[in-house]
């Protein structure tokens, strides 16, 4: 009777095991992006890379430097990649146990990294998905505060530059805007349609048609065409410029 040496059965379903995972498209180890950090805020951390591949959003991201004598690394935070725009990475800070700063080492895992320029065009696709996602939840937060006239949750979602044009060529700043939300008597209802948004690293700019309704049907709807353009803080996105112009029905 014939046997089989061990180490024989061990190389045999290493190999097994290889073809198993490469059939299902199973990624067998996470590549290494190395980056330094170029400057911060408390949310965000841009970072340059030298390295021939680019990480996509969601990648998880370590943020550290080198002890005297360079055999000690101190991690100052982790976090994930949010966003590639042009060479920078934009990294999410999820938990700091320290304070991030320029010049800082970034240690990138990514188990699908894409070539740098072999794919311009999904490089840019996959690096603002994610805010242009959140981009649309603050609009959608934004909209749902004005027509519940919470002045006091549109203050968080609005820049300290904040302008707002409305409809009838009424120019009011944020303080002004804030307030007339604040004494509105009447609930109105809004709904978007032919929203398109583009991201353009830390500003944004959403167009589209809008539709306001009196709650309590004693108008009749206004149709409108808007523009609000948006920047990106350490408290995430805001909205700085409002205009409003009147449009027939579409």
């Amino acid at each position: 009777m014939r046997t089989c040496h061990p180490h024989i059965k061990l190389h045999k379903l290493t190999l097994l095991s290889l073809a198993v995972a490469l059939m299902l498209g199973t990624p067998l180890a996470a590549e290494e992006i190395s980056g330094v950090v170029q400057s911060s805020t408390e949310k965000y951390a841009t970072v340059r890379s030298t390295s021939e591949l680019v990480p996509r959003p969601g990648d998880k991201a370590q943020i550290y430097f080198e002890a005297p004598g360079g055999n000690v690394e101190v991690t100052v935070a982790t976090g994930h990649v949010y966003e590639i725009t042009g060479p920078n990475i934009m990294v999410q800070i999820d938990k700091a146990t320290g304070s991030v700063a320029k010049d800082q080492l970034v240690r990138i895992s990514s188990r699908t990294p894409m070539k740098k320029n072999a794919n311009a065009s999904e490089q840019a696709a996959t690096g603002s998905a994610a805010a242009v996602q959140e981009l649309e939840q603050v609009i959608r937060e934004i909209n749902e505060a004005w027509e519940e006239n919470d002045a006091a949750a549109l203050d968080k979602l609005l820049a300290p530059e904040y302008t707002h044009h409305d409809i009838y060529g009424r120019v009011e700043n944020r303080s002004q805007w804030l307030e007339s939300i604040r004494t509105r008597r009447s609930r109105l209802s809004v709904i978007y349609s032919d929203v398109r948004t583009k991201v353009y690293g830390t500003v944004a700019v959403a167009t589209g048609r809008g539709t306001v309704e009196d709650a309590n049907n004693t108008q009749h709807p206004t149709h409108l065409t808007f523009t609000q353009v948006f920047i990106r803080t350490q408290n995430g996105w805001q909205r700085a410029y409002f205009q409003g112009t009147r449009a027939s029905a579409k």
